[in-house]
């Protein structure tokens, strides 16, 4: 709808681009192609040779209401975006930029690298509404070629913040291929809480839908706060597939020499519109434990499952409860989204 540059022309016969002011308002990008079969292959920007011969930068850039339609998907809507651009040598930086998105703001500083590829980036998001009491993030990641053509290597750390409060820090390594996003020496850390999650995977574009593959284990994670009881687990969880059609295994151990230590593992599978959950073999109050569970979100919510246990020790929880407890449990909850819950 409007384009307002302010700008020195004769600059280019130098080489140079000095742009003082650009404004841009009401973009509006119409997409009418059709959905490509061909698989997602991930390629470094590039641009025309000649543009390695130009330096310039553009002191105040500023875009309003920015949006990009695809067919019958979800639009992307930018209400703004400002912040200082500049152009040298192949490398385009990005200082004191400032999005607003309608459930996020991002700020921050962009360094990348177009003729040799690299990224560096120092941002800061906020949500528009708390996640796990989680308000701001804080990102930072280093880039760089790798030793193998196509592919690229380095580092990411990202914090989330309540305020100023650190309640999650995230940090290890992080590649790209043409086909594929792969991570490794993934630790995830409270600093306010002990224990760690480390882990390992890989993201694939080989296929016609995206394919996850994770390895982690945990140690000693402090859950007391969620459960109101002194707890801490460890374990492994392995998880692969795509939104639309996963699997996995669990392997958990709580606490020792409380009445609640046991261990569970199980083994888990699911889509867009629910998960189910087998347990296998469970140990708890000296006994033996296994069954099932089912959710579905799809149409409301409702949650479905059975529990067997054998030889349960009431004594663990306190001396005064005697004898032994079998169970055999199976029940229903329904959360309808326009009628009253319902169970047995």
């Amino acid at each position: 709808d409007l384009v307002e540059i302010h700008w020195n022309p004769l600059l280019l016969l130098l080489r140079r681009v000095e742009v003082k002011n650009l404004v841009l308002e009401g973009i509006r990008i119409e997409d009418h192609r059709g959905v490509s079969e061909t698989p997602f292959e991930f390629q470094w920007p590039r641009v025309p040779g000649v543009l390695f011969w130009i330096n310039g930068k553009i002191k105040n850039c500023m875009v309003k209401e920015f949006s990009y339609h695809r067919r019958s998907e979800r639009s992307l809507f930018i209400e703004s975006f400002r912040g200082h651009l500049q152009w040298r040598d192949g490398i385009l930086v990005g200082e004191e930029m400032e999005m607003k998105a309608p459930l996020l703001k991002v700020k921050g500083n962009i360094e990348m690298g177009l003729l040799r590829p690299t990224l560096y980036l120092r941002l800061e998001v906020f949500p528009s509404k708390q996640i796990m009491d989680i308000d701001n993030l804080y990102l930072n990641s280093r880039i760089l070629q790798g030793r193998i053509p196509n592919q690229m290597w380095g580092n990411i750390f990202v914090e989330g913040r309540s305020g100023s409060i650190k309640k999650i820090s995230l940090e290890g390594e992080i590649g790209f291929s043409p086909k594929s996003l792969f991570f490794r020496d993934l630790r995830l850390s409270r600093p306010d809480r002990p224990g760690k999650w480390i882990g390992k995977g890989q993201i694939l574009f080989s296929t016609k839908r995206i394919f996850l593959k994770l390895n982690s284990h945990f140690m000693e994670l402090d859950l007391s706060r969620e459960l109101g009881l002194p707890a801490q687990f460890s374990g492994t969880l392995a998880f692969e597939g795509s939104p639309s059609d996963y699997r996995g295994e669990i392997h958990v151990k709580s606490s020792e020499g409380k009445w609640y230590s046991g261990n569970l593992s199980g083994k888990f599978n699911g889509s867009l519109e629910g998960a189910h959950f087998q347990f296998l073999e469970g140990r708890l109050l000296d006994g033996r434990f296994k069954g099932a569970l089912a959710i579905h979100w799809k149409e409301g919510f409702s949650i479905k499952g059975s529990l067997q246990a054998n030889t349960l020790n009431p004594a663990r929880i306190t001396s005064e409860w005697e004898g032994s407890i079998n169970l055999d449990i199976e029940g229903d909850l329904r959360f309808p989204s326009k009628e009253s819950p319902q169970g047995r």
